[in-house]
Order: C-alpha cells, then structure tokens, then sequence
C-alpha cells in the first residue's frame, strides 16, 4: 500500500512568546487549527468548538481575528497538564493530552489538528483495519521520532498495538516490533485510557467514540 502524504510534524505543541509566568498564573495560547492532519494551508477548522480542561474545569477557546480564520485562541493555567478536545461539523471528536506552555505561547502550524469522519475510515480501511465496537475509542499516536521505538514496548490500557511504518516514498507497511511511524488501537472501552511507551505514559480520560490522538510523544521507551 501507498499513501502519498506528508505527515505533519513538530517537535513541540507550542513556543512561549514571553518570559515564563509564575506559578499558578493565566498565559495565553493561539495558534491554527486543520481539520485533518494532512490539511491543506486554506482547511482549517472554523465551524466547530475548541475547548481545554483540567482539573473539572473548562476553558472556552474562540476564533477573535476574523481576517484570520480557524485561527483560535484562549486563556489557560499556566504548566498545567490538560485536556483539549476538538469537535466540529463532519468531525469525529478528538482528544488530545499536552502541557500548556510556561509563557504566553502559539502552537506551531499543523501540530493541532481535528479528524474528519469519512477521511479517518478511509486512512482505517487503507491499513485493513476495522472498528468493531459502536461508541468505543478509537487510539491513534505517532511518536516524535520512532526511529528508536520498539512497536512491541507500546500498550493501550496494557494490550499491544498495531503499528506501521512509512518510508519516504510513502509506502506503509505493518510493523510487530522495531521503528514504527504511527500506531493504532481500537475498540477501547471509554474511559481512563493509559498510553504507555516503556518509560513514557499518558492517561486520558476518553469519552464515547473519541479518537484520542497521542501524537508527539517524547523520550526514550
């Protein structure tokens, strides 16, 4: 199988754009959002909702530039690990898991980014895999750099993975152990879901039919 497609990729959410803020302050956080990781520069998400929360409490974002569209902004704890999910029209609802920045910051460019419904079973039916559960999580991660991973030390909720590689032509290829690209985990239960790479771990808390998007996972497993 061949995928021509140039993955978006950064190597962190977002660069402050002041000094650090005290602990327990109110930092600002901006950047664009994509309806898909693939988007193009002009498809950006402006028909949906953009929410952060931690700790049980929510904080709104909103798009206030309207030259500037899908380009959204907030106001955030400062440090604080978070929750930020995108929904939006055509959109299955995406979870991610980060730490917001130490400062006013911006995400770079294509490193947030929701996932369009008929584009995600497409990319599903490309890799032959299948949902088979209704309602249950989908888990979809990509490490900064799965040139050191071992696809066999990656868990969801302790189960093994379905990873797979891509190569610079584009050509996918399904990986059981070694470097891997992206890796798959479906029919979650809805809930606490634990990513675990060896060394590196994550917990989200996942509602019904979520893609949880572990994406950009550093450290060494």
């Amino acid at each position: 199988m061949t995928l021509f497609w140039l993955f978006a990729c950064g190597y962190s959410y977002f660069t402050s754009l002041r000094e650090p803020a005290p602990p327990g302050a109110t930092v600002t956080w901006q950047g664009y959002v994509f309806q898909n990781p693939d988007a193009l520069e002009d498809e950006v998400l402006t028909d949906g909702e953009l929410t952060v929360s931690a700790d049980g409490e929510s904080f709104p974002f909103s798009q206030p530039f309207e030259e500037y569209p899908g380009y959204w902004y907030g106001e955030v704890p400062v440090g604080a690990e978070v929750a930020l999910t995108i929904r939006g029209s055509g959109l299955r609802p995406a979870r991610w898991g980060m730490t917001t920045p130490s400062g006013d910051g911006i995400w770079f460019s294509g490193a947030l980014f929701g996932v369009q419904e008929t584009w995600l079973l497409t990319l599903l039916e490309g890799l032959l895999l299948q949902e088979t559960i209704d309602g249950a999580v989908l888990v979809w991660g990509a490490p900064l750099d799965g040139g050191t991973w071992d696809c066999a030390d990656v868990t969801v909720n302790g189960a093994p993975v379905s990873c797979f590689s891509l190569d610079e032509a584009g050509a996918v290829a399904a990986v059981d152990s070694g470097p891997f690209t992206w890796f798959f985990s479906l029919d979650v239960p809805a809930g606490p879901i634990t990513v675990s790479t060896g060394d590196v771990s994550f917990t989200y808390q996942a509602e019904t039919r979520e893609v949880v998007l572990a994406h950009w996972f550093e450290g060494s497993p």
